[in-house]
């Protein structure tokens, strides 16, 4: 066994908001299941050029009326962490392993806040789906590429 600090750790999360509202009308359809919708965005912020990050994640589930009304619950969560790496650690594996292996561990708190808050809800609890992270982080740096370019081109 390795005796080695982590290069990544988390040092702290809060949550900073959470909504859960159970639909008093849902009833178990007859066959399969409903998937809830999970729609959710992220925020990664260093702090100057130590390597100490902050990650916050915003999650809406069933978040639209019809979305809701088939589906036992609607959920915002809004969770945030703080993260650091071990000294010494390089540039290049600050780079990979912050958006992906951070948001992993982050997300994997927030299906348990998840979990938690509707364990004691008048339906059963609620886990949070699993994600491909990968995808998403891919999608959130389109994202953030599309939105810097538009920057540039009002700022011209």
């Amino acid at each position: 066994m390795n005796s080695s600090p982590p290069s990544l750790k988390i040092d702290q999360y809060f949550v900073d908001e959470i909504h859960v509202k159970a639909n008093p009308e849902y009833q178990e359809p007859k066959k399969g299941t409903r998937e809830a919708k999970l729609t959710a965005s992220m925020n990664v912020r260093r702090r100057e050029k130590l390597p100490e990050f902050m990650i916050t994640i915003e999650l809406h589930v069933n978040k639209s009326e019809a979305d809701f009304k088939a589906n036992p619950y609607y959920v915002f969560l809004k969770i945030t962490g703080f993260f650091s790496f071990a000294k010494g650690t390089d540039e290049q594996t600050i780079e990979k392993m912050i958006p992906l292996n951070g948001l992993a561990i982050l997300y994997g708190i927030a299906r348990g806040v998840v979990a938690q808050a509707t364990a004691n809800s008048m339906h059963e609890k609620f886990i949070l789906p699993t994600v491909n992270l990968v995808e998403a982080t891919k999608e959130q740096a389109k994202k953030r590429v599309t939105k810097n370019k538009s920057k540039k081109e009002t700022a011209h």
